[in-house]
C-alpha cells in the first residue's frame, strides 16, 4: 500500500484475481485522484497477467473514465450497498432438523468449506487478517457432514460496522432457507460483537428482505489490457 496525503491505493491478492481500491479521506478529491491514479496504474502493471477488478461508486465518474481509458471494462450489472441498524436485525429463522450451523471456532470438519474455490492456504490467510474472527466464519452442515452452505462476517471494533460477505449454498441445498438462516445468525453474532450498523455490498433480494436498505450503487471494472497514462 502506498499513501498520499488523504488518499491510498490498496491491492488485495484474492488467489484467482487481484482487487484494487482507491481510498480518499474527503468526498471532494479530484486533485488527489489526479495524483494517485498514475501510482495505481504503476502498481497494477507490476502484477503481470492476473485479472484485476475495481469496485467503483457510480458517482465517481472521473475515476470510471480513467479506468476505462486504462483498459478496464465495466460490467453491465450494478451492485448495491445496503445498510441496517443493529437494532433492526430480525429473529433467526429455524433450520431443517437435519441441518446445523457451526462456526470455525466449533467446527467438526478439519478442512475449511471454502478451500475448493479459494485454495488450500485459505485458513492460514484468514488468520493473517487482523479482523478475522472464527466465531463469525459460519457454515451449515448436514447430518452426514456435507457442507450445505457457508459465509464469513467481519466486525470492525473501531467503526463498529459489521460487514456481511457473500454467502453460498451447495449442491442440493439451495431453496431450503439456509442462506437466510446464515445471514440472520451472522447479524446476531455481529451485534453481540459490538457492531452498531451492518453493511452488505451485494444488496440482493435476500438481504433487503431481511431489512437491509440500499444507499448507493457501484460498478465492477475489470482489466482486459492495461494502457499506461
Amino acid at each position: 500500500m502506498r499513501r498520499l496525503a488523504g488518499a491510498a491505493v490498496i491491492l488485495t491478492n484474492l488467489v484467482n484475481r487481484c482487487q484494487v481500491d482507491l481510498i480518499f479521506a474527503d468526498r471532494n478529491h479530484s486533485e488527489e485522484l489526479d495524483a494517485l491514479w498514475p501510482t495505481a496504474v504503476a502498481m497494477i502493471a507490476t502484477l503481470g497477467d492476473p485479472l484485476i477488478e475495481m469496485e467503483v461508486n457510480v458517482e465517481e465518474e472521473d475515476l470510471i473514465r480513467l479506468a476505462l481509458d486504462a483498459g478496464f471494462e465495466a460490467s453491465e450489472a450494478l451492485n448495491r450497498t445496503c445498510w441496517i441498524p443493529a437494532s433492526d436485525c430480525p429473529k433467526i429463522p429455524p433450520l431443517r432438523s437435519d441441518l446445523t450451523l457451526h462456526s470455525r471456532a466449533e467446527s467438526r470438519c478439519e478442512l475449511h468449506p471454502m478451500i475448493g474455490r479459494n485454495g488450500e492456504a485459505l485458513a492460514q490467510r484468514l488468520f493473517e487478517r487482523s479482523l478475522y474472527n472464527p466465531v463469525l466464519d459460519l457454515a451449515v452442515y448436514s447430518s452426514h457432514d456435507e457442507v450445505a452452505g457457508y459465509t464469513i462476517f467481519w466486525a470492525d471494533p473501531v467503526t463498529r460496522v459489521g460487514l456481511v460477505e457473500a454467502m453460498r449454498t451447495e449442491g442440493e441445498f439451495p431453496g431450503h432457507g439456509i442462506a437466510r438462516h446464515m445471514l440472520v445468525a451472522g447479524h446476531d453474532r455481529l451485534v453481540r460483537s459490538g457492531c452498531q450498523r451492518l453493511k452488505v455490498s451485494s444488496g440482493i433480494r435476500l438481504h433487503q428482505s431481511a431489512g437491509f436498505l440500499p444507499t448507493s450503487q457501484s460498478v465492477t471494472l475489470s482489466r482486459s489490457v492495461l494502457v499506461s497514462p
